[in-house]
């Protein structure tokens, strides 16, 4: 495990079912949960959206070991953080061994209304 890599996290995988209208919809109740360790997740950019309504739409990125199963519809949990994968997970190829995979990394994004201070 390299220095960075020291957190775990939690990917959640959701299962499928039907709404009322018969049409597949994701059910994030009943998601596959898989602990991952020897994870590092990192804040990458932040951007605040003041159209409608105030919201701050931050990015971190993820980075996982090569074993590490991760969809773009999946979601990833650390303590009380819960971010949506962003686009398509991506394989890192080892630079030392031709045809292997090094780590994965994915884009995360959390879409929250802004932090303010206490007025």
């Amino acid at each position: 495990m390299s220095a960075i890599m020291n957190q775990t996290c939690e990917i959640l995988h959701p299962s499928k079912k039907s709404d009322r209208y018969g049409s597949d919809v994701w059910d994030w109740d009943n998601a596959t949960i898989t602990e991952v360790s020897e994870v590092s997740i990192q804040p990458s950019s932040t951007t605040e959206i003041v159209d409608d309504r105030q919201t701050t739409v931050s990015g971190w990125r993820f980075y996982g070991p090569p074993e590490t199963v991760i969809y773009a519809i999946d979601r990833v949990r650390v303590g009380a953080f819960l971010w949506d994968v962003s686009g398509e997970p991506q394989p890192w190829p080892d630079p030392l061994n031709a045809g292997a995979i090094d780590h994965w990394e994915a884009q995360l994004e959390i879409i929250q209304p802004p932090n303010s201070p206490e007025a």
